[in-house]
């Protein structure tokens, strides 16, 4: 590791400016995805101490509380918003690559943040590669065993604790967002939660900008860090059993399936303190819960849009628009309470699979499949084509959603990329929501291509599909083969088609779909609408 210097980081020598980024980070994006103990991450940064500090870990942090702040002395290039925090990203990769032992827990946390960096870019790739190899070095340094703790040192303990299950939550989270299967087992013992300590959950959460801290604010309140920290935690091994039950090659999902998994959410959410309850704590980190849980929701019975469940009354395409409408409801509030520009990394990606439901919907409405139309003709100005659908929940809920992205792209590339890919979309399916977007297609940073080559073929995971033993996904979802028509799945294993790549993103390539059968549906306790 480098020689302390003060600051932990080459890049600048100016512990002010230290200080007002991780500032930014600890204020918005943590603590839900992340694998750091602030106070004892603070305390050795200040102290010079590497225990639970490292210059890898401090860069990693800075990179990414870059993206809250607007100042230029942050930015690889002062005229460009979108190089906030590049110096700092290259330090921390430098310094990963030459690390020569990474059993450490700063490593699986820098790793993790590096993980989230890469989201706010809209690198998918790139962020699954660091959040595997955090949960990968988390489980072979043995941080899921409780055998390996040590009573006598709390301090460790506590520590070890929040990195596994930091590195657990992202690690779900990017296998919820590609329908791909985690990297632990189907059903691991994992460690207890942390404990909550009450001088830190009543400690201040205040809202933090390049002004410095927002005195006096309404929203000033206690934070519960860690109650909403082990709440998430308990959220995520729901994701866990969930992605099992819908991607598992031994077996495919059957209704039951559905519904035990749909009873697990409401029964998280029935017990959820009142302190968790919008209304009674809205900092952002809690307002992310509830958005995460909408997210979880929607992604668990997207694949069945177009299914009914036999002897239920429970129609996953109802629920799928529930949560779309719950998502933008708690976006409306974030923007009330603190703008856009400063939310954490993974809401662009919530936003994007929230607005693919109301088009899903919308485009399944008229009969026959959707018009194909050509990728010059789709990006040339908003007026509809004269067959277009103009569908007015739709209309308003992207337009919401939209906005919503436009407002927060100057802090997350993925926003734009977002932006981008629902107006390809919209065109390609003739449906008119007449976007109002300030923001042109292609009108993108340098190196940020609005269809990334690294997006998939497929439009997404189909947990009906035939699958090779140790493969994590399926095809394409039952959203590409049922709303849109088998048509869309034509080209799937073209990756020139942006049609197809734009329908999966982030979704990782997956096998070709297999179209289930009304008997492969009956047996699963299924039947189409």
């Amino acid at each position: 590791m480098d020689e302390f210097v003060g600051t932990w980081t080459n890049v600048t020598s100016d512990v002010r400016l230290v200080r007002h980024l991780l500032d930014l980070y600890f204020c918005w994006e943590y603590p839900t995805l992340a694998s750091l103990s602030r106070e004892h991450f603070l305390k050795d940064f200040e102290a010079g101490c590497s225990r639970y500090c490292s210059s890898l870990l401090v860069n990693s942090l800075l990179a990414l509380g870059s993206r809250f702040s607007d100042r230029p002395e942050f930015r690889a290039k002062p005229d460009g918003h979108h190089t906030a925090g590049d110096e700092f990203f290259k330090e921390a990769q430098r310094l990963f690559l030459e690390l020569e032992d990474h059993n450490e827990v700063t490593v699986v946390q820098a790793l993790g943040i590096m993980a989230i960096r890469e989201a706010s870019f809209g690198r998918d790739l790139e962020s699954r590669y660091y959040a595997g190899q955090s949960v990968r070095l988390a489980i072979e340094m043995g941080l899921h065993r409780v055998e390996t703790y040590n009573e006598d040192d709390e301090e460790s303990s506590t520590v070890r604790l929040i990195t596994f299950w930091g590195a657990f939550a992202l690690d779900n989270a990017w296998s919820l967002t590609t329908g791909a299967l985690p990297h632990f087992s189907c059903a691991p013992r994992l460690p207890p939660k942390v404990k909550i300590i009450q001088e830190v959950e009543d400690s201040l959460w205040v809202p933090y900008t390049d002004d410095g801290l927002v005195s006096g604010h309404a929203c000033e309140q206690p934070g519960h860090i860690r109650t909403v920290y082990n709440y998430f935690c308990e959220l995520s091994e729901i994701v866990h059993a969930s992605l099992y039950r819908l991607y598992c090659a031994a077996r495919k999902p059957t209704s039951h399936d559905i519904l035990e998994i749909y009873t697990k959410y409401l029964s998280w959410y029935d017990n959820i303190p009142d302190l968790m309850r919008f209304g009674t704590n809205f900092t952002p980190q809690v307002l992310f819960v509830h958005l995460y849980y909408h997210f979880a929701i929607t992604l668990t019975f997207r694949p069945f849009v177009k299914l009914r469940i036999r002897g239920s009354r429970i129609l996953p395409r109802q629920l799928c628009l529930q949560a779309a409408d719950a998502i933008q409801g708690h976006l409306r509030s974030y923007s009330r309470l603190y703008s856009l520009r400063r939310t954490p990394s993974f809401v662009p990606y919530i936003i994007v699979v929230s607005s693919r439901i109301y088009l899903t919907v919308a485009a399944s409405t008229i009969p026959g499949p959707p018009p194909r139309v050509q990728i010059h003709q789709q990006m040339q100005g908003d007026q509809p084509h004269p067959t277009v659908r103009d569908l007015g929940h739709t209309t308003e809920a992207l337009n919401r959603n939209i906005a919503s992205l436009e407002d927060m792209s100057s802090c997350h590339c993925a926003a734009l990329i977002g932006v981008n890919m629902l107006r390809y979309l919209t065109r390609a399916w003739d449906i008119y929501v007449g976007i109002k977007s300030s923001l042109e297609a292609g009108h993108v940073h340098t190196g940020y291509d609005p269809y990334p080559a690294s997006l998939s073929a497929a439009s997404g995971p189909n947990p009906f599909a035939s699958r090779r033993p140790g493969q994590a996904g399926g095809g394409d979802d039952m959203t590409g083969i049922w709303a849109l028509g088998a048509t869309l799945g034509e080209s799937a294993s073209d990756d020139e088609d942006p049609l197809q790549r734009a329908l999966s993103w982030p979704a990782p390539r997956q096998t070709p779909f297999v179209v289930p059968t009304e008997s492969m549906l009956e047996e699963a306790g299924f039947e189409s609408l």
